[in-house]
């Protein structure tokens, strides 16, 4: 009976064993909340957050498209009225009506007291852009008025006009610097960016701005550019419109991040087999 026991009897037995299939349900359920990753909460959130971003900026840029659009189609009503003559005063709500609006000024420019702003690029080229003071026939008033681009290497022979002349404008508000834009200095002549009330002050005249409407062929800019002329714009008004990419773009990225969120959180789990490994001695 000893040797059939002996046969029989348990070699290093421990009651530990007895546990291991608790051990084993314990971490697979660990492995389970985690798909076997011991960062998948930390990946998942980072992935939650990557559609919801970029659905956000998706819908705000087609507000902005919206909004950009609204401003188009008001501009253009603005510009196909027929000139009219600026008023003496303006308000800023009158202001704010009367911009891209064409106007006609009849006067002389004072230039004597002009301001080349720049450096500013057309057609590959580098100038300023001339702002001359504009004594006004009928009210006496001295507006500034945009004349138009010269070329670097005529700054200092801008050709002046001081007869009495008609011009057609639009009326326009200044510009808004950057943070890269330096701050204007009046002292030293050196104008980087346009500030009405800035100019205004420094000039002797209201803080208004009217933009000269060229009215002579392109075809003659190059002798005009030759004879330092400045060269006006035209009456066209270009907004920089790309909102319905951006919103295209954002749009499709935050359904393909959802996918990606998706099959990353549904992808089955990576786990090993605990029964096949567990090894008991008897």
């Amino acid at each position: 009976m000893s040797r059939l026991f002996n046969r029989f009897k348990f070699n290093n037995f421990s009651f530990n064993n007895f546990s291991s299939s608790r051990k084993y349900s314990s971490v697979h359920e660990t492995l389970l909340s985690n798909r076997g990753d011991p960062n998948f909460k930390y990946k998942a959130g980072f992935l939650a957050l990557m559609p919801i971003c970029s659905l956000y900026l998706g819908i705000w840029q087609v507000k902005r498209l919206q909004w950009k659009e609204d401003l188009i189609q008001k501009v253009e009503e603005k510009r196909a009225h027929e000139p009219i003559l600026l008023p003496s005063t303006l308000t800023p709500e009158l202001y704010d009506e009367l911009e891209y609006r064409p106007v006609i000024l009849r006067g002389k420019y004072l230039c004597d007291r002009e301001i080349l702003v720049g450096l500013r690029n057309h057609e590959g080229k580098s100038g300023y852009v001339v702002y001359t003071p504009f004594l006004r026939e009928d009210t006496n008033q001295v507006i500034l008025v945009r004349r138009g681009w010269v070329e670097k290497s005529m700054k200092n022979l801008v050709k002046r006009n001081d007869e009495v002349v008609t011009i057609k404008g639009q009326v326009r508000k200044g510009e808004v610097p950057n943070r890269y834009t330096p701050p204007n200095s009046p002292k030293s002549g050196q104008w980087f960016y346009v500030n009405i009330e800035e100019m205004a002050e420094f000039v002797g005249s209201e803080p208004v701005l009217v933009d000269a409407i060229a009215e002579h062929s392109p075809s003659l800019n190059n002798r005009l550019i030759q004879q330092g002329v400045p060269i006006g714009r035209s009456d066209e008004v270009s907004f920089y419109n790309h909102h319905a990419q951006y919103a295209f773009t954002w749009l499709s990225l935050s359904v393909v991040t959802s996918i990606m969120l998706y099959q990353f959180v549904k992808r089955k789990p990576n786990l090993p087999d605990f029964k096949k490994n567990r090894k008991i001695k008897f």
